[in-house]
């Protein structure tokens, strides 16, 4: 792993840094490669020559470009041993997070909770998702510690994500529907007025990108499934 990772840096580092002085073409070409639907926010210089730090779409890229030749990738951090890339994300969906997530009322979310909720984790959820079900199925555990789960619906998996996800919405009863739909078995088909399309904008402009997508209640971003007993550790409980 080590090799690779020197390999891959050097690699980037090895991109002249006549790139540096080329903004406006970089600019382009990258606005160009990524195109309407990742537009470009931010773009910041890094340690390596001719690299940049590219935010766009909510998403940390890493890119050069020299004549017309664009490499955009990830950016390791050896001794740390951690992708920055990822690292940078996590930071950006939290602060995200906040802003997004704050003002939403939990009766905007599908909500699993026991007798008494000391905290609270959002999760952004697909019932065609393995690791989703798989956290589904601990959640019984999560709501007898004093866990609240708060569901976001974001249906992309596959072409029964999306009707599902509404049908669990309109359902009488979400929460035993939702289990349901978790544990592969058939539901109802149903339709109404429902917040599907807004859970998928907000998830977007967090940069979800996988589910299980779990924002815990201090905004601390945890992408893709974790244990519960480890989620009870990093909530004190």
């Amino acid at each position: 792993m080590k090799q690779l990772l020197f390999a891959a840096a050097a690699a980037l580092i090895a991109v002249p840094s006549a790139a540096q002085e080329a903004s406006e073409h970089f600019r382009t070409q990258l606005t160009e490669l990524l195109g309407e639907r990742m537009p470009i926010e931010t773009i910041a210089n890094t340690p390596l020559p001719g690299v940049f730090e590219v935010t766009a779409g909510g998403r940390v890229l890493y890119a050069s470009v020299q004549d017309e030749l664009v490499l955009v990738g990830s950016l390791y951090d050896v001794e740390r041993g951690v992708n920055v890339g990822d690292e940078k994300q996590n930071q950006l969906a939290s602060r995200m997070a906040e802003e997004k997530l704050a003002p939403l009322s939990t009766d905007q979310m599908v909500v699993f909770k026991g007798e008494q909720s000391k905290r609270h984790i959002t999760v952004f959820t697909d019932v065609e998702c393995g690791y989703c079900r798989k956290l589904h199925r601990e959640v019984p555990e999560l709501t007898e510690a004093g866990v609240e789960i708060r569901y976001m619906l974001f249906p992309v998996i596959s072409e029964r994500s999306y009707p599902n996800a509404v049908s669990v919405w309109c359902a009488d009863d979400q929460q035993s529907t939702l289990t349901k739909a978790k544990q592969g078995r058939p539901i109802e088909p149903r339709t109404c007025e429902n917040p599907v399309d807004e859970h998928m904008k907000i998830g977007r402009e967090l940069g979800v990108r996988g589910t299980p997508f779990l924002v815990l209640d201090d905004y601390t971003v945890i992408p893709g499934y974790v244990p519960a007993k480890e989620l009870l550790a990093k909530l004190g409980l």
